[in-house]
Order: structure tokens, then C-alpha cells, then sequence
């Protein structure tokens, strides 16, 4: 489910964003998703609508992101978004 509360949008190009994130489903397990221009959602793993990866670790809560289709000439970098969370 999607937390109805938070979500992190950018443009074109770099940006920098910082947001405070309070959990508003209660507890559980949360993890990144990444919901395209052309309207794809991609989640960790593969389970993806290409089949590929498109979210990947690096280290604890710091995840980089792919986020062109494989038939859309991606170059699997993972350097398009790149978002570490923070626990306070």
C-alpha cells in the first residue's frame, strides 16, 4: 500500500530534496518505489514489468534508481535517483 502521506517528486536534471516522512499506515515493512513519467511503477527485484531490476541497495537505506524500461534503451546505472533515508 502506498502511504498516501509521502512522496518525493524532481525534475529534470540534479535536485536535492530533504522531507520529513512520519508513517502513516502504522508499523510494518516499507520499501522504495518508483513510479515513472511514462507511468510504470518499478519496486525492488525483478518483478518489474521488463523483468529487470530497477531499485538497487546500496548499504543501509540508500537506494539508487533506474528508471527507463529496458526496451526504452536503458543503460542500467541506477544513478538517476538516488535517495538515502534517514531514521531519526
Amino acid at each position: 500500500n502506498w502511504d498516501p502521506n509521502f512522496a518525493v517528486s524532481g525534475g529534470r536534471g540534479n535536485f536535492t530534496a530533504a522531507d520529513d516522512w512520519t508513517v502513516s499506515k502504522g508499523t510494518g515493512y516499507y520499501a522504495p518505489v518508483l513510479y515513472t513519467e511514462s507511468g510504470n511503477t518499478l519496486v525492488l527485484g525483478a518483478a518489474n514489468v521488463d523483468g529487470q531490476e530497477h531499485i538497487r541497495t546500496y548499504g543501509q537505506n540508500m537506494f539508487g534508481f533506474e528508471d527507463l524500461l529496458a526496451s526504452q534503451g536503458s543503460d542500467f546505472d541506477y544513478n538517476d535517483l538516488v535517495m538515502k533515508i534517514a531514521i531519526a
